[in-house]
């Protein structure tokens, strides 16, 4: 689940309030939240705009990430995350917390690590919810729902979660495929 280490899974991650942002942004009721834990194991805009949804809702974000900036060198790249930053500190309380990892989850409180330290530097820290961003997993119903009927193929996140820019090249590249254009390099 997290990056730098494989296999370790944080104990307490299906508790209630441990959520997803397909969670965050479409079901969950927040109120009486005041603190969130967004633990970012991604790289991807996702966790910007996980932080700037709890934000705009008054609650004092903690950011958790393995990664020594708050993204990916591809994110960083397009000066994405500089303003998000930015606007972040004028709407509230936040913290950043980069080469960390989740430990555990209890009810109200998140523990977290530097990664290249020991437990004796393990931290809690409040947490009304706990916001966990991973490699997510393919949404690819309607591709086996269809494949026997149509010429359908895998792509974009149905093929595997990833960057928005792979996933437009991917579609790109297999209508024209379908639509038998002779075969391009991306």
């Amino acid at each position: 689940m997290q990056v730098p280490f494989p296999g370790e899974r944080p104990e307490g991650i299906d508790l209630p309030h441990v959520l997803t942002t397909h969670d965050l942004f479409s079901t969950i009721d927040l109120e009486g939240v005041s603190t969130a834990v967004v633990v970012d194991m991604a790289g991807h805009y996702e966790a910007l705009a996980a932080i700037e949804f709890l934000m705009t809702r008054r609650i004092k974000v903690t950011f958790v990430s393995y990664m020594h900036n708050m993204a990916k060198p591809h994110i960083r790249s397009t000066w994405r995350d500089d303003p998000a930053v930015e606007r972040f500190y004028r709407k509230g309380e936040i913290e950043f917390l980069p080469q960390h990892r989740l430990v555990e989850v209890r009810p109200g409180i998140a523990v977290v690590q530097p990664t290249e330290a020991d437990a004796s530097h393990r931290r809690s820290i409040g947490a009304d919810r706990v916001v966990l961003i991973t490699q997510n997993k393919p949404l690819d119903g309607l591709y086996y729902e269809l494949r026997d009927e149509l010429p359908v193929q895998l792509v974009g996140d149905a093929n595997s979660p990833r960057d928005v820019q792979f996933a437009i090249t991917e579609g790109y590249l297999a209508g024209r495929r379908i639509r038998g254009d002779k075969p391009v390099s991306a």
